[in-house]
Order: C-alpha cells, then structure tokens, then sequence
C-alpha cells in the first residue's frame, strides 16, 4: 500500500505526495484537494453547473522529480516505451491506493497532450471497475477529465 505524504496548507487543505523509481529515475504523483470554494488551484475551467462531490476531489499530476525541482514541468524523460508502461503501472497503483485509503469522490485529469490523454483514459477504463462514470472534454483545450467514483454522490 502506497505511503502517501501530506502537505499541509492554507485552510487545512491537504496535499498528497507519493514518489517511486523506476529506471533509476525518481517521479512524484501529486494529488491536490479541489473544491468549489478553491477552484483556482485546479488546471480545470469548470461550467457553473458543475457538481463537486462531497466526498473529496483530487487533481492528478505526476512528472519527474528532476522536472518538478528544476521548474520545467512535463519535459521528456526520452525513455523507450516499455519504461513508460512501468511509469503507468505504478501511478496506477498509487490512484487507486488513494482511492482506497481516502474513499474519495472524484480525480481530476489533465493531460499534457492528446498521447497522455489516452493513457489516462486506458487507467480508468482497465482499473476502475463499472460503477464509475467518466467525463471528458473539460476546458481548456477540451483535455479535461473527471472520473467520478462509486462515493462521489454519498
């Protein structure tokens, strides 16, 4: 079970961490709380009659640890692809031990371009089970997607 770092700030918001290896090269999946009341801090334009479940909602970002310390967020590792399978594999994990562990409403997912776009779709589709429902299309660029879970209406 992923052990998940919480970053404590303004307001009591929590901010999850998990790191991991893999190639010999460090990665961090950061999942940070949105809600209605600060949705500024999410990459997502939300339409005024979007529903936030209350159960919690987290945006889903992960990069090298290397890109996030020297300020060039999503730069190419230049890997093959059977790395960047690994890479999937484990943030994979690490979602669905977040669910598991906080019992969470809703992921947010923006994907950097259309390549990353279907891979996030191919995690929700292959590890969540039927009971979840999700949204794409979101702005900007129409790259947004909301994965709502089997808490997200409790």
């Amino acid at each position: 079970m992923t052990r998940f770092l919480g970053l404590h700030g303004a307001n009591g918001i929590v901010t999850h961490v998990a790191r991991f290896v893999c190639g010999g090269r460090d990665y961090e999946v950061t999942l940070n709380p949105v809600a209605q009341e600060n949705v500024y801090d999410c990459s997502f334009v939300f339409p005024n009659e979007f529903s936030f479940s209350k159960q919690g909602c987290y945006e889903v970002v992960f990069d090298l640890a290397s890109n996030i310390r020297a300020k060039t967020p999503f730069a190419r590792a230049g890997t093959g692809s059977f790395l960047g399978r690994a890479v999937l594999r484990h943030v994979e994990s690490i979602i669905n031990d977040h669910y598991t562990q906080f019992n969470v409403g809703m992921y947010f997912f923006f994907p950097d371009d259309d390549s990353l776009a279907r891979v996030y779709q191919r995690i929700i589709a292959k590890r969540f089970s039927s009971d979840l429902t999700l949204e794409m299309g979101f702005n900007p660029g129409r790259r947004g997607n909301v994965l709502r879970t089997s808490n997200c209406y409790r």
